[in-house]
């Protein structure tokens, strides 16, 4: 009876030390499925890809990053793109249970410029040539400019145009050059004073004629006062065609 009775004594220690065992063991399972039903996932797509990703200041990884398990909270998230130099923040809530999905366009820190002319070929230039039509610049600082437009055939005129570039927004540009008209103002101008002057040089040599062929005294003073005069008023006409010409 006595050997019996221990037999069933040992035979209950040996079953609460299984169950016992049976349930620490399952202690860390059931911990983390209690941890994971009380969060959500994450999951974060960049263009471009391989963005990197922070979490509250920690470093997650690089894009694309799919179904990160994050308790329930807020977050602040940044994604920074170290190729363009480019970075993004924002909060994020993160919801038991949740499957959160982020998708981000990274835009530059550069300005675009999209330069095109008829006929192609022209120089284009802000501060420094940047090339010859057509144009494409994806790496301009932004801010504002003055952008000229020369083309090396000299029949055309050209042009400039005041643009404000900013950050990751494409500038497109056609333009078509213009030949300068056949008479412009300033060619009127010249042409006034040419003609001007040589009318004024034709005179004072009449005037100069007149003065060394006439006998009569008085004839020969007047001609030669008309022929300063003459001189005169074609040198300045003279001069200000120059000035037409070299300054203007």
């Amino acid at each position: 009876m006595v050997h019996k009775r221990l037999s069933n004594a040992s035979g209950f220690a040996r079953l609460s030390v299984f169950m016992l065992t049976s349930v620490f063991a399952l202690l860390p399972i059931s911990f983390l499925y209690a941890s994971q039903s009380s969060g959500g996932t994450l999951t974060v797509i960049t263009v471009p890809e391989r963005a990197e990703v922070w979490i509250d200041g920690g470093y997650a990884g690089i894009t694309p990053i799919r179904d990160r398990h994050l308790a329930a909270g807020t977050y602040t998230l940044r994604l920074v793109d170290p190729s363009r130099q480019t970075s993004a923040s924002e909060t994020v809530v993160i919801s038991n249970g949740e499957r959160l999905l982020v998708e981000r366009t990274l835009g530059g820190n550069h300005a675009k410029l999209r330069v095109d002319t008829y006929p192609q070929g022209a120089d284009v230039a802000i501060i420094a040539e940047l090339g010859k039509t057509p144009l494409v610049n994806d790496y301009l600082t932004p801010g504002q400019y003055r952008l000229e437009i020369r083309h090396p055939n000299s029949k055309y005129m050209a042009a400039t145009k005041d643009v404000a570039f900013v950050d990751g927004q494409p500038i497109v540009i056609s333009h078509k050059l213009e030949k300068p008209p056949a008479f412009t103002t300033k060619r009127w101008v010249q042409l006034g004073l040419g003609t001007g002057a040589a009318a004024a040089w034709t005179w004072a040599v009449i005037e100069q004629h007149t003065a060394s062929s006439s006998i009569q005294k008085s004839v020969s003073e007047n001609a030669g006062t008309r022929r300063t005069v003459a001189i005169i008023a074609a040198s300045a006409l003279s001069v200000g065609l120059q000035v037409t010409i070299f300054v203007w």
